[in-house]
């Protein structure tokens, strides 16, 4: 049965938008005009910050080699903040929209209850880690 737990959750395409729908969570996206650099270097930014605050992350770089080990849709990153949160980080450049899958996990992960955001920016980084409160 679709959306049964048995190690992993399964929805459909409209499974997912009847779960966003009833939920009225729209998928948090990066207000901010994306900035003029590869994914690749916003990853390394947040990788350097979270290290240097202490704050475990885990930031997976773009790789096939990766897609045989996490699940299909898996976001860019999870970071644990000093707040006992976590966060799942979807990281896009300019152009970038979420595949089909990864609107599926994020569907997932926000019934779950986790805190999810699309981030295209630094700046947008910083507003999420922070809570408004840029340092």
């Amino acid at each position: 049965m679709k959306g049964e737990m048995r190690g992993r959750m399964n929805f459909s395409m409209e499974e997912y938008q009847a779960i966003l729908a009833k939920q009225h969570k729209p998928i948090p996206d990066d207000p901010h005009q994306a900035d003029d650099e590869p994914e690749s270097t916003l990853s390394k930014k947040i990788r350097v910050h979270c290290k240097a605050h202490g704050w475990p992350a885990l930031i997976l770089p773009q790789s096939k080699l990766l897609s045989h080990f996490i699940p299909e849709g898996w976001l860019d990153g999870v970071i644990t903040l000093p707040s006992g949160s976590a966060i799942f980080l979807e990281l896009k450049s300019k152009k970038g929209e979420l595949r089909k899958a990864q609107r599926l996990m994020v569907a997932m992960l926000l019934t779950l209850g986790h805190e999810v955001h699309k981030v295209k920016t630094w700046k947008r980084f910083l507003e999420i880690v922070y809570r408004g409160k840029c340092t």
